[in-house]
């Protein structure tokens, strides 16, 4: 989806005010020393608030288990489509930072507490029981993590004043659809109650 010609424009504005007092701060690094991602390959899209939501992963995770590693891993391979497909499990588990005999078992693990706890999808393939994974949208998962009460209300403030920042209004429309659902939930049950 392209963005509009008004975002473009505020994009380019802030892309070229971050190159101007880059070259003021560090006079002496040349452009070819950063890595563009509009002039060199290998980058993904993921949200500006991906700390936030990999801590708010791990909060959630049971018996203290780290998720974020594996999170991040999935969100590096993730096209726009929100879909990875992972045919060396072995090669993700390194990439997530296990190391060891046992490190496919433990990236498997942290990839059903990342299902159960509603950040991703997973469907069996012919290269295994995890081939297909949808990432979900954070911002709505962890909007009803918190209408469910497991979201710490730090991190929730947290995520949304960054997100307020950044600009990213996914946590507010989600809630307001959410609100909005259980309202004519709440309607439709008082009607069949007064029938």
């Amino acid at each position: 989806m392209a963005k509009p010609p008004a975002k473009l424009f505020k994009t380019r504005k802030i892309t070229e005010r971050y190159e101007d007092r880059r070259k003021v701060i560090w006079p002496d690094v040349q452009d070819s020393c950063i890595w563009n991602r509009s002039t060199s390959d290998g980058f993904a899209t993921i949200p500006r608030t991906l700390n936030l939501i990999a801590s708010i992963a791990d909060d959630l995770a049971t018996k203290s288990k780290r998720v974020s590693s594996t999170y991040i891993g999935l969100w590096c391979r993730v096209w726009d489509a929100g879909m990875v497909e992972i045919t060396n499990e072995w090669e993700l588990a390194t990439e997530s930072g296990f190391t060891g005999e046992r490190r496919v078992y433990t990236w498997r693990d942290r990839i059903k507490e990342l299902h159960g706890l509603g950040f991703i999808l997973l469907k069996e393939g012919p290269k295994g029981p995890y081939q297909f994974v949808l990432i979900i949208n954070p911002y709505h998962v962890i909007s009803d993590l918190h209408r469910a009460g497991k979201v710490s209300e730090t991190r929730w403030v947290a995520l949304n004043e960054r997100a307020k920042e950044i600009g990213a209004r996914d946590l507010v429309k989600h809630g307001e659809k959410v609100a909005i659902k259980e309202k004519v939930a709440k309607l439709k049950e008082l009607a069949t109650m007064k029938s």
